[in-house]
């Protein structure tokens, strides 16, 4: 074993030292550095150790929302944490499709960030990046390195929402004109488009190219935070939420429910008699899926919870008359056998990125 230096750390049992990966990757030489600055629109700055017990999984650094649709969403990390289990950490081939993650001049990920993700919840400390110094800080050098990093699959190959989704950003941005010609040299020179499909093969350049016009007329960028029922059960382990009893919930004791739905509110409704017929109580997660903006996502989970109100009266109703109406409404306190939750599942919003990095919920009577 080597003595310990800056340079040498470990990582899954395997001991690297960044010297020596200078020497295996040929760093200093003109084709190195031809096909870094080509693979990923900007400069290598050298190897370096990035500490993973210095990084919040829940900072904005990893949501990866700029250059994936479905940002982290499924099973992309535990897929990483199995192969990370069975081959341990794995050096990319010279000159190849694969590298190792990227962070820039102040080490926050700009590719890479689910093999960070994943060799987090590995317990691993170190992981060794590549820097990378780019052209300038415009949200285009962002995406163009984005795209470019994952022409060919780290885990997850780029996809045509994925291209879709960031260049229709910089036109709302302002830093790509909304024009075919300009849209097409963006996605050849900047995205490297041309290497995942070449020679337009089966015409994807041309459809994603019609897309991102199309889409760009009226731009609307999601805002729904991309979690599955999975990673927001993960996330609500670590929050300390208590029920009407004053006692910590566990996740177990709560039932998620994505919206919009066409099935959740009946779901739901014999979900909550079912509880009440066992004397619980029904404790409520509440998360957005798809494309939507920060004021759809709101009224969806408003809507929601007002229509799950109101079934809530139509079953006091039936009730009472299935009885042969023995009480009146006034003489009984009425108290619902529910409690809503929602979920931090606005990204780019304040209030919501906050709720998110301190891993709390909002309670139904909170400003959301």
């Amino acid at each position: 074993m080597k003595t310990q230096s800056n340079t040498v750390r470990i990582c899954f049992n395997q001991e690297i030292d960044l010297k020596d990966l200078e020497k295996e990757y040929a760093v200093d030489t003109p084709q190195f550095k031809m096909w870094f600055r080509n693979r990923f629109k900007g400069e290598f700055e050298g190897f370096v150790w990035v500490d993973l017990n210095q990084k919040d999984p829940n900072d904005p650094e990893f949501t990866n929302v700029d250059i994936r649709d479905d940002q982290n969403e499924g099973l992309s990390i535990e897929e990483i944490q199995f192969s990370y289990r069975a081959e341990g950490w794995m050096m990319p081939p010279k000159f190849g499709d694969k590298f190792f993650p990227l962070v820039d001049l102040l080490h926050e990920f700009d590719d890479g960030r689910t093999r960070a993700l994943a060799a987090m919840e590995e317990k691993e400390r170190w992981i060794p990046c590549a820097r990378i110094k780019k052209p300038d800080s415009s949200l285009t050098s962002k995406i163009s390195t984005g795209f470019c990093s994952n022409l060919f699959a780290p885990q997850r190959s780029i996809t045509p929402s994925d291209y879709v989704k960031g260049t229709v950003k910089l036109i709302k941005a302002g830093e790509l004109k909304r024009d075919l010609i300009d849209i097409e040299a963006f996605l050849v020179t900047k995205g490297n488009i041309h290497k995942k499909y070449p020679d337009n093969a089966g015409g994807w350049i041309t459809k994603i190219k019609n897309m991102i016009f199309e889409k760009s007329a009226a731009p609307t960028i999601s805002d729904v935070r991309k979690l599955d029922e999975r990673q927001w059960k993960k996330y609500l382990k670590k929050c300390v939420i208590y029920g009407i009893d004053g006692k910590r919930l566990s996740v177990n004791e709560i039932t998620f429910y994505k919206v919009p739905s066409r099935t959740a509110e009946a779901r739901l409704l014999y979900k909550i008699l079912d509880n009440t017929s066992k004397e619980r109580h029904t404790y409520v997660a509440l998360y957005c899926g798809g494309d939507l903006d920060a004021k759809q996502i709101r009224l969806h989970l408003n809507t929601f919870m007002d229509n799950t109100d109101k079934t809530h009266e139509k079953a006091i109703v039936y009730g009472n008359k299935a009885l042969g109406e023995p009480l009146k409404r006034e003489n009984f306190e009425d108290t619902k056998q529910y409690t809503f939750f929602i979920l931090p599942t606005i990204i780019g919003d304040d209030k919501h990125d906050s709720t998110y990095r301190n891993y709390q919920v909002f309670d139904r009577d909170s400003s959301f």
